[in-house]
């Protein structure tokens, strides 16, 4: 039952990115994080990066559109130019750019510049800051390892409404990780809490950790 009703949620998933992927050709479809949080899976296609240099042309000092230009460019792996468009985006006050920034320090494998660009995001009061810099403190990256402040810092940024924060907290109370005691009915409620925001990742993270954890007597809901 729990192997039928894991593969029913994954089947349900793999069409609702079909339907999502339907949307308009326009620079924030392609080149934004989608509703469906499902990063970059529009951002490599062929459109994005004409279709936001067009955007840029008529709003050069748009923050946003600097930012989103920024995403086009990394996702066409031409990296420079995307550091460009992120470091404008943020010295025009777009709250996420530093973190973009801080991504592509991380990607380069700067661990220190990593840790100080996501420790900017955050205290602008970015919240995808606020994951990368709690990443940093799981591993250690540019920073000693804290986990008690990397749990503080994903609880802070689940509370205000990021599903990536909400996805790695019910990760780690699922697993029992970063010397959390393992809290599967906590797991459950946040991966329920995705599923009622309309993140996908709430359905399939669930499904996952249910098929490989099959002895377990919580069963996956509908």
């Amino acid at each position: 039952m729990h192997l039928l009703k894991a593969l029913l949620i994954i089947f349900i998933f793999s069409h609702s990115l079909e339907a999502s992927a339907q949307s308009e050709e326009s620079c924030e479809d392609l080149a934004g994080f989608e509703k469906s949080e499902i990063e970059h899976r529009s951002l490599y296609g062929e459109n994005a990066l004409e279709i936001c240099l067009k955007e840029y042309e008529k709003n050069p000092n748009d923050a946003h559109v600097n930012y989103l230009l920024g995403r086009a460019y990394n996702g066409n792996k031409k990296v420079g130019k995307a550091m460009e468009y992120y470091l404008r985006a943020n010295e025009l006050g777009h709250v996420d750019a530093a973190a973009m920034i801080a991504l592509l320090h991380y990607y380069e494998q700067d661990h220190r510049k990593y840790f100080d660009w996501a420790k900017t995001a955050h205290e602008k009061g970015s919240l995808l800051g606020t994951k990368y810099l709690a990443d940093a403190y799981v591993e250690g990256e540019g920073v000693l390892s804290n986990w008690d402040e990397a749990i503080t810092l994903y609880t802070q940024a689940h509370s205000k409404g990021l599903a990536a924060a909400s996805r790695e907290l019910a990760h780690i109370y699922a697993e029992g990780l970063l010397g959390q005691e393992q809290n599967t009915d906590l797991a459950n409620e946040l991966w329920d809490e995705l599923k009622i925001q309309g993140s996908e990742y709430g359905w399939l993270d669930q499904a996952i950790f249910w098929l490989q954890n099959p002895k377990s007597p919580r069963d996956v809901e509908n």
